[in-house]
Formats: structure tokens, C-alpha cells, sequence
């Protein structure tokens, strides 16, 4: 099964009502960041992991506690500018190749470590690029699934 990631930028006001109807919340009021991203969303997943074995929680109390998603096999996640806290910390450089091989592995992603590097490191700055992005009164919203 194919896993996504979607990356969709919503007010914070809406909140309330994406909890009750994400999906429709998001049809009707989200703004998908622009650009691809070109990995599975199984990478992102992994990241996420990664990051919090670090200490870098972005899933934390809040708004970044996951929201079940329209099955049971996605979710969503929201990140808030709450987390430009972690800006320093989203450094790609900062995770080796190897390291997101082990990561990758560990997950049962087949990726070679260049392959594995290169997504980790995408990941990475993604998230730190659109936490930077966030004007105070939005999330972003991570759609898994």
C-alpha cells in the first residue's frame, strides 16, 4: 500500500471545526503548500520518529497531537508556530546519511544510503521551512495517509 504525505496550510481559528470534519475543513478552507514532495509518506513517518528520539517533538501537546484521519490508516498531524522553538534543531546537516539509512531500515524502507540521506535531509527542511513559513494565526496541517 502507497502512503502520501500532504502538507496543507489552515487558519488556526478553524481548528475547532477541523477536528470534527478534517477532511472537509481542509476542502473547503486549506491552502496546499506549493511544490512536491516526492517521498513516500512512510519517510515522512520515519522522520517524525527520528526527530522525537532526538528530542525534537514535533507531535507534541497541543495542536500537534495526532487527529485520526477518514481511515484507519491515515491521520493527521498539526503543526503550529509553536514550533519554531525546534528551528534551530531542524538542521539537515545535523543527521548523517547513515543514520537515516539506520532510520530507513528500521522502518523496513528500502533505500540506499545515498537514497536515504537525500530523503532524510528533504524532510528535514521541509519541516523547518514551512514551521518558518507559518504567519502566527495558521497551522500547518501533515496529512498522512
Amino acid at each position: 500500500m502507497s502512503v502520501i504525505a500532504s502538507f496543507t496550510v489552515l487558519n488556526a481559528k478553524l481548528l475547532p471545526d477541523f477536528t470534527a470534519d478534517p477532511a472537509g475543513v481542509l476542502a473547503a478552507h486549506g491552502h496546499a503548500v506549493s511544490g512536491e514532495y516526492g517521498w513516500s509518506g512512510y519517510v515522512v513517518l520515519a522522520v517524525l520518529d527520528a526527530l522525537e528520539d532526538r528530542g525534537i517533538s514535533l507531535s507534541d501537546t497541543g495542536p500537534g497531537e495526532p487527529i485520526g484521519g477518514p481511515d484507519d490508516d491515515s491521520f493527521y498531524t498539526l503543526l503550529s508556530p509553536e514550533h519554531r522553538r525546534h528551528l534551530p534543531q531542524l538542521d539537515p546537516a545535523g543527521i548523517d546519511a547513515a543514520e537515516f539509512k539506520a532510520i530507513f531500515d528500521e522502518e523496513g524502507l528500502e533505500l540506499d544510503e545515498h537514497e536515504s540521506g537525500t530523503a532524510g535531509r528533504e524532510t528535514v527542511t521541509l519541516f523547518r521551512d514551512l514551521i518558518a513559513a507559518l504567519a502566527d494565526d495558521e497551522v500547518l496541517v501533515v496529512h498522512i495517509g
